[in-house]
């Protein structure tokens, strides 16, 4: 699992959108961090407190922040504190989700050195860094991501790579929904038609939670998916995705209104 403190962040990261209706608690951390595009605004300054407050106060904190532009030496700060073991690089992840535009790319000046965190729950801050990317919808910045993600040399972090994906899907970028369709299959008789390009990991519910959340949203259908089913319920439902994405979401919508009619009938 992400650290305690990095799920707290993915909500407050929700603060200026409007809740949207989820079906899983992993979907539900998915969505969380959808944040509304940074408009130019004046530059602001780090509090002294931030990374060593207590953490119900740097919430509270968070939860009055809108987004804004940090300083220079400030995101140089935050940059290099998303570098650390500890739930400082949460916090710096955060607030530099909450920055402009210079503050995403120090985010993926740091994705693209590509580092593999030893254990899962360690990917937190890089996932919420990730996740707030979403907030800017250049091409420049979706590219990036489907380097990181599909590339010729992707990264080496499940996790961090999935969420890279995921991101870039929900920015247009259809390049992705093979790699996030193999994460669905991985684990179960369907990877050996579909072979994993990762390390084997015992641990992949986060990552196939967090595939079929975006997938189903991009594909305009409910997440069904079970990452911890049967290894054929969890087929049927990744071969339904497919499925509904190469109709696309109005195909998929047109699809249940007619079963619903049938079943009405």
């Amino acid at each position: 699992m992400l650290r305690p403190l990095g799920i707290s962040c993915l909500v407050l990261l929700a603060a200026c959108v409007v809740p949207q209706e989820s079906s899983t608690p992993i979907e539900a951390e998915a969505t969380a961090t959808e944040l509304p595009a940074v408009p130019a605004e004046p530059t602001r300054f780090l509090p002294d407190a931030w990374s060593s407050q207590a953490p119900w106060d740097f919430e509270q904190s968070v939860a009055r922040l809108v987004p804004g532009t940090w300083s220079i030496e400030d995101r140089t700060t935050l940059g290099s504190a998303l570098k650390r073991p500890d739930q400082v690089s949460i916090r710096a992840a955060v607030l530099l989700g909450f920055g402009g535009i210079d503050s995403a790319h120090v985010i993926l000046s740091y994705l693209e050195e590509r580092i593999e965190e030893p254990a899962r729950e360690a990917d937190a801050a890089e996932v919420v860094a990730t996740r707030a990317l979403a907030r800017f919808p250049e091409d420049s910045i979706r590219e990036r991501l489907r380097l990181l993600a599909v590339g010729g040399i992707p990264h080496p972090d499940l996790e961090i790579r999935t969420e890279c994906a995921c991101v870039a899907l929900e920015m247009g970028e259809r390049q992705v929904i093979p790699f996030l369709l193999r994460v669905l299959h991985a684990g179960t008789p369907a990877q050996l038609t579909d072979p994993i390009d990762w390390s084997p990991k015992q641990t992949l519910a986060w990552s196939k939670g967090r595939a079929a959340a975006s997938l189903s949203r991009v594909a305009g259908v409910p997440n069904e998916f079970q990452a911890d089913g049967p290894w054929a319920a969890q087929n049927a439902q990744a071969q339904a995705l497919a499925e509904a994405l190469a109709q696309g979401p109005q195909g998929a919508s047109s699809k249940r209104n007619e079963n619903g009619q049938k079943a009405g009938n």
